[in-house]
């Protein structure tokens, strides 16, 4: 098990309602109706953003120490934006309920510099406690990813996974940012 956070109930209550606000907007923008359309049920998508959620501020919050920020956290998930910028390194963090295959990316090129593997540590969003499985670089990922449907037949939709042994241990990732981020 990678480092472990709980999130407090009143960083909840934040990330509950900034993940409102990312529906909204998403709803705005469209992308709600065409995740529906892909055949996922409108109740999943507030606890997959809200998940979401909760793996970018454990990361950026709770390790990197950084300030909340709501310029972190709304945005339309269809955006062709990363999930952070830290001294000139982009970063995606993909947050899953367990912890198994670690690295989830919808191409097989990564648009950003580095991906966090994140991870509900009770497989669900109601105990606040998140989890990195571990850190990988743009490289590494297309090295080392493979067809998710290849190996896992019930694999809704296309994308790529990375197993976990290809991540080093999240405690290196400000090493490799360097800067002023305390973890």
């Amino acid at each position: 098990m990678g480092r472990q956070y709980h999130l407090t109930e009143a960083e909840m209550g934040t990330l509950r309602q900034a993940a409102s606000a990312r529906q909204a907007r998403n709803r705005q923008a469209q992308s709600v109706d065409r995740i529906i359309a892909r055949g996922d049920p409108a109740s999943v998508l507030f606890e997959r953003d809200l998940m979401g959620l909760m793996g970018e501020y454990a990361l950026l919050v709770k390790l990197f120490g950084l300030p909340y920020s709501e310029d972190y956290f709304v945005q339309d998930q269809w955006a062709k934006t990363h999930d952070f910028e830290i001294n000139g390194v982009r970063g995606e963090i993909r947050t899953r309920t367990h912890a198994r295959y670690s690295f989830y990316n919808l191409t097989a090129q990564m648009r950003s510099d580095v991906g966090v593997a994140a991870y509900l540590v009770d497989g669900k969003t109601s105990t606040g406690r998140v989890a990195f499985a571990g850190w990988l670089t743009k490289a590494t990922f297309e090295r080392h990813s493979y067809v998710a449907r290849d190996r896992h037949p019930g694999w809704k939709g296309n994308g790529y996974l990375i197993h976990s042994r290809h991540l080093e241990p999240i405690r290196t990732l400000p090493e490799y940012i360097r800067g002023n981020v305390n973890p």
